[in-house]
């Protein structure tokens, strides 16, 4: 009962910190995609985890904003994505395109970034 009392207070705190952040107007919630983690041995396959790396590069790729909250589990896999590591290269067009490498395990890829691209990280 008691493990029970700490989690639930716990996500209170998280999910008032993600409420002022959406009333305050600092996030968008038509423009966000929230990624929640999970204690739950099921919730952390590598199929679960390409599924939410997958969410973050189509969020980079439309220039939308992610939210992890207390999310370990993805850490690594956007390890350039949390540290600002972006590549710039100029297209065939001469315009300039930015890009951040995702990875899992040893697969990495370098995936498009749009402007307005933001990542916010919120942990207990």
């Amino acid at each position: 009962e008691m493990l029970r009392s700490l989690v639930g207070s716990e996500m209170c705190i998280r999910d008032s910190a993600l409420g002022a952040l959406f009333s305050s107007g600092m996030l968008d919630r038509a423009r966000t995609t929230v990624l929640v983690g999970s204690v739950f041995r099921d919730d952390q396959t590598e199929l679960q985890l390409v599924l939410e790396v997958n969410a973050v590069k189509r969020a980079m790729a439309k220039g939308k904003t992610v939210v992890l909250l207390n999310h370990g589990a993805v850490y690594e896999a956007l390890y350039d994505v949390l540290n600002q590591r972006y590549m710039t290269r100029r297209t065939k067009q001469g315009k300039l395109k930015q890009t951040l490498r995702l990875a899992i395990g040893a697969r990495s890829q370098l995936c498009e970034v749009k402007p307005g691209f933001q990542m916010v990280v919120l942990v207990q």
